[in-house]
């Protein structure tokens, strides 16, 4: 009972303070579906600043996957509202998006779920938010604690909590951590107090990942090492990939450097991939150099005042390469598997995501807390802005829709099953 007060003591604090922030889009905002040309300039937009994803691109895709089915009618008709008219162009579609029976009943079945339990896309979402809190107290203390010991474990506690960072910031750049466009951002910004940038990391995933799952030339993330390393059977194989194995572990160790130094680049050229990033603006620019400045203050600059340099990338490469294979290895292995990389245009969306995906562990609460849902993938990419807490409620759902229309749902026992059933499919992709 205590608990439960204090709970919606802290619900409605949130809700106070957050109704005071309100986001606009640009004064020149304009976004494309089906071949129309819509103009959102100035539009207060209750998501936040996630709509700028949809900045000067087809977005069809972006607003079928990052909304509630039952809420399409309503945003459809927003849209209507600002078509400019006699203004029509030919924007490539790689999916088929209008209404399918598989996606329609899934919906559904899932609406009911939520309406007879009493839960919404959001439920569960001041948890996220309170270890968000817990999390960045416990990372400043590991900063507080290396600077002050130059203790090893201290880097190690530092690890843990910059992986809690990564799951929570992953939550938050959906927009599914929170009912409030504000506390998300603030909850995407772990990343950046990580040493990584949010902003980046928001448009390769939400733009190139999760609209083009396992897609080569679209997906990024089927590109990762290429061409030293081959992780997509559409990659073309050469000699040195027999040896991959070994190179790809050893560049997850060192991974988290990339994000963390060559990210500056990326914002000066507004491209990462396959991806065209329409903003930064200036701000995003400081904020940036606001966190690199504190990371290489707290992680180097100090340690090697205190301790010297030596000490100093010791405990760097510890917090660093504890963060990089715990991180890594969760995000790889539910999508680079033996049966994940066929593609068929026109097939739905939501079907495509289904038959790139796996999951692993589907049923356990203790890994849906770790990794942040990551483990019910396939939930996650059908629902990406549903609370992560809520995919192991709704995967029994949609793995009986799926049974009942012959779509395959690949769900591993645990994740060492997933694992090794990946490292499998790297080897047999190094010989091959």
């Amino acid at each position: 009972m205590f608990l439960s007060k204090i709970y919606n003591i802290f619900t409605n604090t949130l809700h106070n303070i957050c109704s005071y922030f309100k986001y606009s889009t640009s004064s020149e905002f304009y976004t494309y579906i089906d071949g129309h040309k819509y103009d959102l300039s100035d539009f207060n937009h209750p998501g936040g600043d996630i709509i700028n994803l949809a900045f000067n691109i087809d977005s069809k895709l972006l607003i079928e996957t990052n909304h509630p089915q039952s809420s399409l009618p309503k945003i459809y008709k927003i849209l209507n509202s600002r078509i400019i008219k006699n203004q029509s162009y030919n924007l490539e579609s790689k999916f088929e998006n209008n209404n399918n029976p598989f996606f329609e009943e899934l919906n559904y079945n899932i609406s009911n779920f939520l309406k007879t339990n009493n839960f919404n896309f959001n439920s569960f979402h001041p948890l996220i938010a309170i270890e968000t809190a817990l999390s960045v107290c416990g990372y400043l203390f590991s900063i507080y604690k290396i600077n002050q010991t130059g203790d090893y474990w201290y880097a190690a506690l530092n690890a843990f909590f910059t992986i809690r960072f990564g799951f929570l910031m992953h939550s938050g750049n959906h927009a599914s951590s929170s009912p409030y466009p504000i506390v998300n951002r603030i909850i995407s910004y772990c990343m950046d107090l990580g040493g990584a940038s949010s902003l980046i990391w928001r448009h390769e995933h939400q733009l190139s990942h999760h609209l083009y799952t396992n897609i080569i030339g679209k997906d990024n993330d089927c590109d990762i090492g290429n061409p030293i390393i081959r992780l997509h059977p559409h990659i073309k194989h050469r000699w040195w990939h027999r040896y991959q194995l070994p190179i790809l572990f050893l560049g997850m160790t060192f991974g988290l450097y990339k994000w963390i130094f060559a990210e500056f680049y990326t914002l000066y050229s507004r491209k990462i991939g396959s991806v065209n990033m329409k903003y930064p603006t200036k701000t995003d620019f400081i904020i940036n150099i606001i966190f690199k400045i504190f990371f290489l203050v707290s992680f180097i600059f100090l340690p090697t005042y205190f301790f010297g340099f030596k000490q100093a990338m010791i405990l760097l490469f510890i917090r660093q390469s504890i963060t990089s294979l715990v991180i890594e290895n969760i995000f790889i292995v539910n999508h680079i598997q033996p049966s994940l990389h066929s593609h068929n245009s026109a097939i739905h969306w939501s079907i495509n995501q289904i038959k790139t995906s796996c999951n692993w562990s589907s049923n356990s609460r203790f890994f849906n807390w770790f990794t942040g849902g990551l483990n019910n993938q396939i939930e996650h990419h059908l629902f990406p802005t549903m609370n992560p807490y809520l995919y192991t409620r709704i995967s029994p759902i949609v793995k009986n829709t799926c049974k009942k229309h012959h779509i395959p749902y690949n769900d591993f026992p645990t994740f060492w099953d997933a694992w090794i059933s990946m490292i499998k499919f790297i080897h047999r992709l190094s010989n091959e």
